[in-house]
């Protein structure tokens, strides 16, 4: 049921975001087999992050309570805590065999692959893939991310040497820290590192709309 703030689950799988015309799918609908994906065996949908969002949503939690402000407002005030503060990880990364070495301020892994692009950056093809998608930037300073964040408005983010992108089945990140903030579905959770992360193929059953021929 679309019942989520963005409800990027039922988006991606084309329900409908009225919970009467998303129920009728119940009885008319038609049953798949998608992916889902993990972290240290905690399941989720749509993606997980380290580092930048999910503190600036357990900031924006706080900014709610403490001023009463709606989540657009909460979030931006949130995001600009956390981009003062910018927390910076050093991290080691296995992903399908290969390793890295890195520091970042963020990491995102998705169930399948993302376009990382807009207008559709939140927007999956299909569920099916049996992959994740894995991003994150090598950016050390607040000028890098800036420098970032523009040629992402811009689309130009695969000419930046200090953005990576992978498609992978299973990823380590190694962190030196006792616990860390993990992101999962836009709820957040503290984790003991390494995050061992993995894509567990046509995992779970779901009722979607019809594709009505052409």
């Amino acid at each position: 049921m679309p019942a989520g703030t963005y409800n990027n689950f039922a988006r991606d799988l084309g329900i409908p975001l009225n919970i009467e015309d998303a129920l009728k799918i119940i009885f008319i609908g038609n049953e798949i087999v998608i992916d889902t994906a993990e972290v240290n065996g905690v399941a989720f949908l749509n993606n997980s992050s380290i580092g930048l969002y999910p503190i600036s949503v357990l900031k924006r939690n706080i900014t709610q309570k403490q001023l009463g402000t709606n989540k657009f407002i909460s979030m931006l005030l949130a995001l600009i805590k956390t981009f003062y503060l910018f927390p910076l990880y050093k991290v080691n990364i296995e992903a399908d065999g290969i390793y890295s070495a890195s520091k970042t301020s963020f990491i995102f892994v998705g169930n399948n692959d993302y376009p990382f692009e807009l207008p559709n950056i939140t927007r999956r093809k299909n569920l099916t893939d049996g992959v994740m998608s894995f991003y994150y930037t090598k950016c050390a300073n607040r000028l890098c991310l800036i420098k970032f964040a523009v040629e992402n408005l811009l689309n130009r983010w695969l000419n930046d040497s200090n953005f990576v992108l992978n498609h992978v089945h299973e990823l380590t990140v190694t962190i030196k820290k006792k616990n860390v903030y993990v992101s999962l579905d836009g709820e957040v959770l503290k984790m003991k590192p390494p995050l061992t992360y993995k894509i567990k193929p046509a995992s779970l059953k779901v009722i979607v709309p019809l594709i009505k021929d052409p």
